[in-house]
């Protein structure tokens, strides 16, 4: 169902967007990055996707009860998980932002945000899925 992957969409990319405000400090130009450590020293990046795992929870599995429904041709239901879908939107939105404080400079970040992503696969692949869904 094209309405249900847009609503989807929109609120993961709204949660997204309004959690991800800051950018990663740049370096300072007289410094030489070739020796440098790794930019994403001391984030545990696995943490985070377990965190973002915990926050889309509710979102995961009404997501997974919509696809149940939609194979099973009960379009009528699902107008009622979109409705629950909105409702837990503003409660993932504010769970994002106090992930984004507690993981600051993630986004922006090309490094830091490859490797949240691959951790995000690794420990919460349904979120992971849902939010690569097209």
């Amino acid at each position: 169902m094209k309405a249900f992957r847009i609503l989807m969409m929109i609120m993961v990319c709204g949660a997204l967007l309004t959690s991800c405000k800051k950018k990663a400090p740049a370096a300072p130009a007289d410094t030489d990055t070739t020796s440098a450590p790794s930019v994403t020293t001391g984030i545990d990046f696995d943490a985070l996707s377990k965190e973002m795992c915990t926050c889309a929870a509710d979102f995961v599995a009404l997501t997974k009860k919509s696809k149940e429904l939609q194979a099973a041709g009960k379009t009528d239901e699902i107008a009622a998980i979109l409705q629950e879908m909105a409702a837990k939107g503003p409660e993932m939105e504010k769970c994002m932002a106090a992930l984004e404080a507690k993981y600051p400079g993630v986004d922006g970040n090309a490094e830091y945000e490859e490797k949240a992503q691959a951790a995000l696969k690794r420990n919460c692949p349904d979120f992971a899925a849902a939010m690569s869904t097209n």
